[in-house]
């Protein structure tokens, strides 16, 4: 029953590529036609015809990604944030680089395999042990950012994701170099997915919200999601930062800790969750034009911690793990869809 319905979201898929691709070659057609008349006649001033061009370059470029036979996404965001964390956490396995500072060196993409064990390549066809990626592709191995092309080839049995004609996209961490930026832009820019990942210690940098307005400015709305990762760190550095030294002084010191965890805690987590889905909803709502209001921004905006949904002893988690594990499964179910 299971690969039935597969097959079923497959073909549906496929047709609907098809449909879209008509659709979008007739429009295509038009608009050169238009962009032809206006250059060939004697139009006051060329009326529009600047227009038409970035219409009919935007109408070429989405056609160029319906072509695709698969939809492409990508993990985008600075170094550091969490990209692969995540990736790994949807793969249910540790299967990319994920450390502190500069890690990911390359672009690696995930695809879904019908052999029963995975494996990778890299750009000129030979293979990899799975083991070996980290070397090939990590910065703290290399010494370098190189930009390399890695694919890793994933058994569709252990990840539903990527039964579904999809490819996942880890780039190199953005905000390194102007060569790098420039790489990542032009290999990721034609994506049918984002998922703009942001280190909740931080917050969305101007220069990665860029990337999405050059997006934009090619393929009109780009389809996104925002993941701010780390968000148990993050909570445990505000839970830190704000308890008074000494709470001795009170009487019933019991009291006055439960007191300052419902108010002083609580209120900070909610400033700063606060801060970074503002920030977020801006950039989908204001920047980008994705969505429509506030609320429809906020299905797209999602707090967790991709890490702790790999480990096995739950009692070692930090407070709250459960609602940053539903907010992870809530951003899977919607990156399903």
């Amino acid at each position: 029953m299971a690969n039935s319905a597969v097959d079923v979201r497959n073909r549906r898929f496929a047709e609907a590529k098809e449909l879209m691709k008509t659709i979008y070659e007739t429009e295509k057609n038009f608009v050169q036609s238009m962009v032809d008349i206006v250059a060939n006649k004697d139009f006051p001033q060329k009326w529009g015809f600047e227009i038409l061009k970035e219409m009919g370059e935007k109408i070429k470029s989405i056609c160029k990604i319906i072509g695709r036979g698969k939809m492409k996404a990508v993990f985008f965001g600075m170094t550091s944030s969490g990209k692969s964390a995540l990736i790994n956490t949807l793969l249910r396995d540790n299967v990319l680089p994920s450390l502190c500072g500069e890690t990911t060196s390359a672009f690696i993409t995930v695809e879904g395999t019908d052999e029963p064990n995975e494996y990778a390549e890299d750009v000129k066809g030979s293979r990899i042990k799975i083991e070996d990626i980290g070397k090939r592709s990590s910065v703290l191995e290399s010494g370098k950012m190189s930009c390399d092309k890695i694919t890793v080839y994933w058994p569709k049995r252990k990840c539903g994701l990527l039964k579904n004609e999809l490819v996942v996209v880890d780039c190199p961490g953005t905000c390194t170099s102007s060569d790098t930026d420039d790489q990542v832009t032009e290999y990721c820019v034609d994506a049918d997915i984002y998922i703009f990942v942001v280190n909740s210690i931080s917050s969305l940098n101007e220069a990665a919200c860029k990337f999405f307005e050059e997006v934009a400015r090619r393929f009109s709305k780009p389809n996104v999601l925002a993941v701010f990762t780390m968000w148990d760190m993050a909570q445990q550095m505000m839970d830190e930062q704000n308890r008074p030294e000494s709470l001795d002084h009170l009487e019933d010191r019991r009291i006055a800790i439960v007191w300052y965890d419902l108010t002083i805690v609580v209120n900070t987590q909610e400033k700063v969750r606060g801060q970074h889905q503002q920030r977020a909803t801006e950039l989908l709502k204001d920047k980008l034009g994705v969505v429509e209001t506030d609320e429809d921004a906020a299905e797209r905006i999602f707090f967790t911690a991709p890490i702790e949904i790999l480990k096995k002893d739950k009692g070692s988690l930090l407070k709250d793990w459960q609602e940053r594990e539903k907010e992870f499964y809530r951003f899977e179910g919607t990156f399903k869809v």
